[in-house]
């Protein structure tokens, strides 16, 4: 199997990742994370990618190519400063939420 996984550097993502890679019938697996800081293994393939940018996307996706399973776990809040994975949404602040929103609703 060859699989797809977005948000594969933190939390659910990088757990399924892990899983899926230490299974026997995964013959590829694409970890595709914004920050590059995914699981390393022999059938492993970091995948650098943007969802808020089409043309990374689209660069992700010519260098994934066909795939059986396509798993979106990518999601962000912001604490003023810039885009980072699991903080409080009481340190969201209103400007902030337009971009988290781009990201956790209209990313792939």
């Amino acid at each position: 199997m060859r699989a797809a996984i977005i948000g594969a550097s933190g939390g659910i993502g990088r757990a399924l990742a892990e899983a899926l890679a230490a299974r026997s019938g995964t013959e590829r697996l694409f970890a595709l994370s914004r920050s590059g800081k995914v699981p390393q293994g022999p059938n492993i393939k970091p995948v650098a990618i943007d969802i808020t940018d089409e043309s990374s996307v689209e660069a992700a996706a010519a260098a994934v190519g066909p795939v059986d399973l396509v798993i979106v776990a990518s999601g962000v809040l912001s604490d003023g400063a810039g885009l980072k994975p699991e903080k409080s949404w009481r340190d969201q602040s209103f400007a902030a939420f337009g971009q988290v929103f781009a990201v956790n609703t209209f990313g792939p």
